[in-house]
């Protein structure tokens, strides 16, 4: 069984250097088939939950909910 890296052990890299390493080494494959392979790696290694998210997405999610929770209260009004 391979041994888990902890967070600060496993290293990060941009997505984008990424991708675009591995279109260099495979540029056969097409863009779309490379970034889809990267897409279910990613799904297996992490569960499909993201270790990590920019803290702008907790931001937008934020202004997202709090239109959607604004709509939901004026639904349920009464007249």
């Amino acid at each position: 069984m391979a041994e888990r890296e902890t967070f600060e052990d496993a290293g990060y890299i941009l997505y984008s250097d990424m991708l675009d390493r591995l279109q260099q080494r495979f540029p056969d494959i097409a863009t779309w088939r490379v970034a889809q392979v990267v897409a279910a790696e990613i799904d297996a290694i992490t569960g499909g939950v993201p270790p990590i998210v920019p803290a702008a997405v907790e931001t937008g999610a934020s202004e997202m909910l709090e239109r959607e929770q604004g709509h939901a209260r004026h639904e349920g009004e009464v007249a």
